[in-house]
């Protein structure tokens, strides 16, 4: 059994001549949220929610540019909250973050509900290949998926394609083709859709 603390252990008392201070507006201002660099190493997930408040709604926050920028967890970003829940669609190049990134997505969507899976550009056998890990993962029949390659010319402008594949939640591996060129405030602003980065 574990003993009681009593009421005076709980409590330190200071002298004020030991602070380098009189009040807290004698404190230089912050310039940053103390602890969040280690918050987000330890987390399972991090969750941004209204990821722009400039009219533009191009300009990202210092925060989520932060966190997208080299995150050590999966980032979920909200654009705005559903009022339903379409299936997600996710991006799938065969690398080991993106079968983590697919296996997401299948976990996130409702059984019979068909799913879109972008592939990138490849020769008919890697295709083939991809589409075949795809319906694995999934467990879905062919028929109730979706699993289109991307032309060269369309993964510039997959965040386009995966909007009008409807609202749902987009995942993709945080690292790969669709990021390299392009700069992930632009990928988030023309997709217009929550996006979960998986790294």
């Amino acid at each position: 059994m574990i003993d009681a603390l009593p009421a005076d252990a709980l409590r330190t008392r200071f002298d004020p001549s030991d602070f380098g201070f009189e009040t807290t507006d004698d404190l230089p201002a912050e310039t940053e949220v103390v602890g969040q660099d280690r918050a987000v190493e330890e987390a399972d997930l991090v969750a941004l929610g209204k990821t722009s408040t400039q009219s533009s709604r191009r300009r990202l926050g210092t925060t989520s540019e932060a966190l997208l920028a080299e995150p050590s967890t999966p980032v979920l970003v909200l654009r705005r909250a559903p009022r339903r829940r379409p299936p997600p669609s996710a991006y799938y190049d065969g690398s080991e973050t993106a079968q983590q990134a697919l296996r997401t997505a299948a976990g996130l969507a409702d059984r019979g509900v068909p799913r879109t899976v972008f592939l990138p550009p490849g020769d008919e056998t890697t295709t083939e290949q991809l589409r075949a890990e795809v319906h694995e993962v999934l467990g879905a029949p062919p028929a109730r998926a979706q699993v289109p390659p991307l032309t060269p010319a369309e993964v510039d402008r997959l965040a386009a394609l995966a909007r009008r594949r409807g609202p749902g939640l987009f995942v993709m591996p945080g690292t790969g083709l669709p990021l390299v060129d392009a700069s992930l405030q632009r990928f988030l602003y023309e997709l217009d859709r929550p996006l979960l980065l998986v790294r």
